[in-house]
Protein backbone atom coordinates (compact mmCIF):
# COMPACT_ATOMS: atom_id res chain seq x y z
CA UNK A 1 0.00 0.00 0.00
CA UNK A 2 1.35 3.42 -0.98
CA UNK A 3 1.20 6.02 1.81
CA UNK A 4 -0.63 9.22 0.93
CA UNK A 5 0.03 11.36 4.03
CA UNK A 6 3.57 12.72 4.43
CA UNK A 7 5.37 15.09 6.78
CA UNK A 8 7.96 17.14 4.88
CA UNK A 9 10.30 19.43 6.80
CA UNK A 10 13.21 20.17 4.47
CA UNK A 11 14.25 20.25 0.86
CA UNK A 12 10.92 18.87 -0.38
CA UNK A 13 9.08 21.98 0.77
CA UNK A 14 8.08 24.43 -1.98
CA UNK A 15 10.81 26.81 -3.06
CA UNK A 16 13.74 24.94 -1.56
CA UNK A 17 14.98 22.61 -4.32
CA UNK A 18 12.72 23.03 -7.30
CA UNK A 19 12.72 19.76 -9.24
CA UNK A 20 11.87 17.40 -6.40
CA UNK A 21 9.39 19.67 -4.64
CA UNK A 22 7.79 20.46 -8.01
CA UNK A 23 7.52 16.75 -8.84
CA UNK A 24 5.21 16.24 -5.84
CA UNK A 25 3.04 19.31 -6.50
CA UNK A 26 0.59 17.73 -9.02
CA UNK A 27 -0.31 15.08 -6.43
CA UNK A 28 -0.97 17.46 -3.51
CA UNK A 29 -4.63 17.61 -2.50
CA UNK A 30 -4.06 19.39 0.80
CA UNK A 31 -1.13 20.95 2.64
CA UNK A 32 -1.14 22.01 6.28
CA UNK A 33 1.42 23.36 8.73
CA UNK A 34 2.51 20.79 11.28
CA UNK A 35 5.25 19.82 13.67
CA UNK A 36 6.74 16.61 15.03
CA UNK A 37 8.63 15.93 18.24
CA UNK A 38 12.36 15.65 17.75
CA UNK A 39 15.42 17.62 16.75
CA UNK A 40 16.69 18.80 13.41
CA UNK A 41 20.26 19.37 12.29
CA UNK A 42 21.78 20.95 9.19
CA UNK A 43 24.28 18.92 7.19
CA UNK A 44 26.29 20.61 4.45
CA UNK A 45 28.33 19.24 1.56
CA UNK A 46 29.37 20.43 -1.89
CA UNK A 47 25.75 20.11 -3.13
CA UNK A 48 24.27 22.33 -0.44
CA UNK A 49 22.64 22.02 2.97
CA UNK A 50 20.00 19.50 3.96
CA UNK A 51 18.21 18.63 7.20
CA UNK A 52 18.47 15.56 9.40
CA UNK A 53 15.44 14.84 11.58
CA UNK A 54 16.01 12.75 14.70
CA UNK A 55 12.55 11.87 15.96
CA UNK A 56 11.75 11.36 19.62
CA UNK A 57 8.17 11.46 20.87
CA UNK A 58 9.40 12.38 24.35
CA UNK A 59 11.53 15.30 23.13
CA UNK A 60 10.58 18.80 24.20
CA UNK A 61 11.80 20.15 20.84
CA UNK A 62 9.67 20.31 17.69
CA UNK A 63 10.50 20.14 14.02
CA UNK A 64 8.38 22.39 11.82
CA UNK A 65 7.10 21.29 8.45
CA UNK A 66 3.99 20.54 6.46
CA UNK A 67 1.60 17.63 6.15
CA UNK A 68 0.89 16.75 2.53
CA UNK A 69 -2.19 14.74 1.60
CA UNK A 70 -1.51 13.19 -1.79
CA UNK A 71 -3.99 11.99 -4.41
CA UNK A 72 -4.66 8.42 -5.53
CA UNK A 73 -2.49 9.19 -8.58
CA UNK A 74 0.56 9.12 -6.32
CA UNK A 75 1.64 5.53 -6.84
CA UNK A 76 4.52 3.11 -6.48
CA UNK A 77 6.64 4.83 -9.14
CA UNK A 78 6.34 8.20 -7.41
CA UNK A 79 7.02 6.67 -4.00
CA UNK A 80 10.13 4.96 -5.40
CA UNK A 81 11.31 8.33 -6.75
CA UNK A 82 10.92 9.92 -3.30
CA UNK A 83 12.73 7.01 -1.68
CA UNK A 84 15.63 7.38 -4.14
CA UNK A 85 15.85 11.11 -3.46
CA UNK A 86 16.00 10.44 0.29
CA UNK A 87 18.50 7.58 -0.23
CA UNK A 88 16.09 5.16 1.43
CA UNK A 89 16.67 1.57 0.36
CA UNK A 90 13.57 -0.38 1.40
CA UNK A 91 15.43 -3.70 1.50
CA UNK A 92 18.65 -2.38 3.06
CA UNK A 93 18.05 0.08 5.89
CA UNK A 94 21.69 -0.06 7.04
CA UNK A 95 22.70 1.51 3.70
CA UNK A 96 19.89 4.08 3.88
CA UNK A 97 20.74 7.62 4.91
CA UNK A 98 17.06 8.12 5.75
CA UNK A 99 14.34 5.66 6.59
CA UNK A 100 10.68 6.26 5.85
CA UNK A 101 8.47 5.60 8.83
CA UNK A 102 5.15 6.67 10.39
CA UNK A 103 5.61 9.66 12.64
CA UNK A 104 3.11 11.28 15.03
CA UNK A 105 2.57 14.91 14.03
CA UNK A 106 0.49 17.78 15.35
CA UNK A 107 -1.38 20.16 13.08
CA UNK A 108 -1.74 23.88 13.66
CA UNK A 109 -5.27 23.39 15.02
CA UNK A 110 -4.02 20.93 17.65
CA UNK A 111 -5.23 17.79 15.89
CA UNK A 112 -2.85 14.84 15.78
CA UNK A 113 -2.08 12.76 12.70
CA UNK A 114 0.29 9.97 11.71
CA UNK A 115 2.29 10.78 8.58
CA UNK A 116 5.13 9.12 6.72
CA UNK A 117 8.40 10.96 7.26
CA UNK A 118 12.01 10.49 6.22
CA UNK A 119 14.02 10.27 9.44
CA UNK A 120 17.81 10.41 9.52
CA UNK A 121 19.27 6.93 9.94
CA UNK A 122 23.04 7.36 10.30
CA UNK A 123 25.22 8.83 13.01
CA UNK A 124 25.30 12.60 12.59
CA UNK A 125 28.46 14.00 11.05
CA UNK A 126 30.65 15.82 13.57
CA UNK A 127 29.99 19.15 11.83
CA UNK A 128 26.18 18.81 11.80
CA UNK A 129 24.64 22.04 13.11
CA UNK A 130 21.64 21.93 15.47
CA UNK A 131 18.68 24.07 14.40
CA UNK A 132 17.12 25.10 17.75
CA UNK A 133 14.06 26.71 16.11
CA UNK A 134 13.22 23.40 14.40
CA UNK A 135 12.57 25.26 11.14
CA UNK A 136 14.91 24.33 8.28
CA UNK A 137 13.56 26.92 5.78
CA UNK A 138 14.00 29.70 8.36
CA UNK A 139 17.53 28.44 9.09
CA UNK A 140 18.44 28.72 5.39
CA UNK A 141 17.01 32.26 5.21
CA UNK A 142 18.93 33.39 8.29
CA UNK A 143 22.25 31.80 7.35
CA UNK A 144 22.07 32.42 3.60
CA UNK A 145 23.10 28.80 2.98
CA UNK A 146 22.02 27.13 -0.24
CA UNK A 147 19.62 24.17 0.00
CA UNK A 148 20.82 20.79 -1.22
CA UNK A 149 20.27 20.08 -4.90
CA UNK A 150 20.48 16.63 -6.40
CA UNK A 151 21.24 16.20 -10.07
Amino acid sequence: MVPRIFFFYGTLLPGLTGVHANFIEPFVMDRRLAHAKGRIFAISDERGTYPALLSDAADSYSVHGEIYSLSEDFGTDQLARLDRYEEYFVNDERRSEYIRKPLPCSLGDGANIIAEAYVYNWDLPSDATPIPSGDFAEYLRITGLRPYTQQ
